[in-house]
């Protein structure tokens, strides 16, 4: 066997010693992947997480340890069943379940499910009452359910505004409307109205009399022929007497 083989196959046997050695000691999995978490190297911690689940003397630090690396990978549901297995499991310590709920109030934060994150806090408080930071958390949750109930309600109102708006709006738009057909049809009958008094011819005045009104006029009439006459023989008799005189005159 040549050097180089001989190196080949150390190195085989030593790769392989050190799988068996990883596969008979889970603890050394978990603190691998206790180190990857530190690391910042998530994915990979998660899978040695997941492997640690199998073996049930570390199923329990590793399903809370595995939550916490999906936590920070932002798979907030796949977290969230990770610490709820945790948080009821009635074997761990008061503590190690108070934890569980804390980080469960801290996934509901962040997907601004207030009151779920109340809940589980105080769950968290119940377990562990000397937990100033989740007593902070909790008064934080509170205030922030406060603001979301408040911008809904006033969302409510300007959504309620927006209806009324809309909706005097509309009822001003038929009233437009009903008014401009009114005006439309007042002007038509009027239009029909004058083509009809057009129409008609203004029948002519009648230069007819009463019967007083032509008696009247024919006394009127009889009245002046005497007047006429009388001043007819007036002028006779003066010129009779002109002629007289005159005649006189001349002889």
């Amino acid at each position: 066997m040549t050097k180089t083989n001989r190196q080949i196959l150390l190195a085989i046997l030593a790769l392989a010693s050190s799988y068996i050695s990883v596969a008979q000691n889970p603890r050394l999995n978990l603190n691998r992947a206790n180190k990857l978490y530190k690391e910042g190297k998530y994915t990979e911690a998660e899978k040695l997480y997941r492997s640690g689940q199998k073996e049930h003397q570390y199923n329990k630090a590793a399903t809370f340890a595995l939550g916490n690396t999906l936590y920070r990978q932002k798979k907030y549901h796949d977290a969230e069943e990770a610490y709820k297995q945790v948080a009821s499991d009635s074997t761990l310590s008061t503590k190690q379940r108070s934890e569980a709920y804390h980080n469960l109030g801290n996934i509901a934060m962040k997907q601004r499910q207030y009151e779920q994150a109340i809940d589980a806090y105080k769950q968290a408080l119940i377990n562990n009452p000397a937990d100033d930071d989740t007593r902070y958390n909790l008064v934080l949750a509170q205030k922030q359910l406060q603001k979301q109930n408040q911008q809904n309600n006033n969302k409510d109102n300007k959504q309620d505004q927006k209806d009324q708006q809309k909706q005097q709006q509309n009822e001003n738009k038929q009233d437009n409307k009903k008014n401009k057909d009114e005006k439309k049809n007042q002007d038509k009958q009027n239009q029909q109205g004058d083509n009809k008094g057009g129409n008609q011819q203004t029948p002519p005045k009648s230069d007819a009399i009463s019967k007083e009104q032509a008696e009247q006029l024919l006394d009127s009439y009889k009245q002046s022929d005497e007047q006429t006459r009388k001043r007819v023989e007036q002028l006779k008799q003066a010129a009779q007497q002109e002629r007289n005189q005159k005649n006189k005159n001349r002889w």
